[in-house]
């Protein structure tokens, strides 16, 4: 699905996403990513949601963010919830859903001016 989206800021937004990838900052990126300001961050996360650990959202949490955008994919798959305590524990909200959505947050979150972390798995992932 294509996204028509304006926006006043820095930050990569998503112009794009299918089962063929996600398309930010004129890539098509078609493995799990980090979307956090104007930063990219490619080949950190694991293959799978249910690997992911709490140094990840630790490292994310260290660039100041309010919110973190969880894209599980086609599905919506919420991991352990040891793994987003630490958020939680320090006022930052984690959205967990499917990454179609999570595409269009983030998107809505960036040109608001928030401070937004996004972590995409793409369509294909479950």
């Amino acid at each position: 699905m294509k996204l028509d989206f304006e926006s006043n800021t820095t930050t990569p937004i998503i112009t794009e996403y299918s089962d063929k990838g996600i398309v930010i900052a004129n890539q098509n990126l078609n493995t799990p990513f980090i979307a956090c300001g104007e930063e990219l961050q490619i080949d950190v996360l694991p293959g799978e949601v249910s690997e992911l650990n709490e140094q990840i959202i630790e490292a994310i949490m260290a660039n100041d963010v309010d919110i973190i955008i969880l894209g599980t994919g086609s599905e919506q798959t919420f991991p352990d919830a040891a793994i987003t305590l630490p958020a939680l524990q320090r006022g930052v909200g984690v959205e967990v859903m499917e990454t179609g959505a999570a595409c269009r947050s983030y998107n809505v979150l960036v040109s608001e001016g928030r401070k937004v972390a996004g972590i995409f798995y793409p369509l294909g992932n479950r």
